[in-house]
């Protein structure tokens, strides 16, 4: 990804009434949005978790009885899975990864949330032990959620604004890998078919803190 060139809007949305709101506004909305949705129905306590990495975020519900396993699959999916590298939790001075066997140092990341966080948690994920990508990772606090098979829901995330192609200025959709830091590394999609690294090295414009990393294509 460019340096110096921020991907997201400083607004995001809530999928549960699909308003816009500033990043500011939208952890007491989603709250209140919560509560009003609950109403009549049956409930369950969940965690609220907010996720942050370069500029990109999402707040999210874990039910307390998932496991880590379930946090990381859900984040994969969401944002990171690209070419099923190895990941990692650090929790309060304890790593519990991905993959893990009898040599490792690491936990698994068969735990329970219940048993490893709790409201004020701050914790952190990485993905990917070479082109590593790091999340922050917050418990904000509790929430009522009408009661669902998903362990994880996406309760609200980060909007895009449009990147500007670095030749001719119109929507770039694609990123160079090659051109990594440089202004004019992404383009619209006319504009990257004349592109000198040629098209292996360009992947799409994704709403993901991986966008533009090892082969990440959302």
């Amino acid at each position: 990804m460019p340096k110096k060139m921020s991907m997201t809007s400083n607004t995001g949305t809530c999928n549960l009434c699909e308003g816009v709101f500033s990043q500011k506004e939208i952890l007491k909305h989603v709250r209140d949005c919560a509560t009003s949705k609950c109403a009549g129905q049956k409930q369950e306590k969940m965690f609220l978790v907010n996720v942050n990495s370069s500029g990109f975020w999402l707040y999210i519900a874990a039910s307390e009885n998932a496991k880590l396993s379930d946090l990381d699959s859900f984040l994969r999916r969401i944002w990171l899975e690209c070419c099923g590298h190895l990941s990692a939790f650090r929790i309060g001075g304890s790593s519990y990864q991905s993959g893990t066997s009898d040599v490792t140092s690491s936990k698994s990341m068969n735990f329970i949330l219940k048993d490893v966080l709790h409201p004020g948690t701050r914790f952190e994920h990485e993905y990917d032990f070479g082109s590593t990508t790091y999340l922050a990772l917050a418990v904000e606090d509790f929430i009522q959620l009408p009661a669902d098979k998903s362990r994880i829901l996406l309760l609200s995330r980060n909007n895009m604004q449009d990147i500007p192609c670095g030749v001719c200025g119109k929507k770039a959709t694609q990123i160079c890998v090659f051109c990594f830091g440089n202004k004019s590394n992404c383009f619209c999609e006319k504009c990257s078919e004349g592109h000198d690294c040629g098209e292996d090295g360009l992947l799409p414009i994704v709403n993901s803190p991986r966008c533009g990393v090892c082969g990440y294509t959302g």
